[in-house]
């Protein structure tokens, strides 16, 4: 693998532990209920979690549910923050990346290929 892979899967690594603590963070102190899912959207839309623990933390399975829910609490969705540039350039690397880690199992691999089908 090369330095500069693993230095994206290491800050990825760094994103889902993060991502997970601010999530567990929010269970502790929300019920569930309006304020919990307006705490786990604002912290999907400003990038502190990824969008797994967001649907995870309003108990939805499908990601159209998830965008319906922005909508509702008129909170932009997270790509909207980012440069058409920039936007361009994650879809077009997201899917080579998520099919060259095939990693021997290694568990890392899979949270990143779980975040990507999701």
């Amino acid at each position: 693998m090369t330095m500069k892979l693993e230095s994206q899967l290491k800050e990825i690594e760094e994103f889902i532990a993060s991502s997970r603590r601010v999530s567990d963070g929010i269970r502790r102190q929300t019920a569930p209920g309006e304020d919990r899912t307006r705490h786990a959207l604002l912290a999907w839309s400003q990038g502190e979690i990824c969008r797994a623990d967001a649907m995870d933390l309003l108990e939805i399975d499908w990601y159209g549910d998830l965008l319906d829910a922005l909508a509702e609490h008129e909170i932009d969705r997270p790509d909207a923050h980012l440069t058409a540039e920039d936007r361009t350039a994650l879809e077009r690397v997201m899917p080579m990346l998520a099919e060259s880690l095939d990693g021997d199992g290694d568990p890392r691999y899979q949270q990143l290929r779980d975040l990507h089908d999701k």
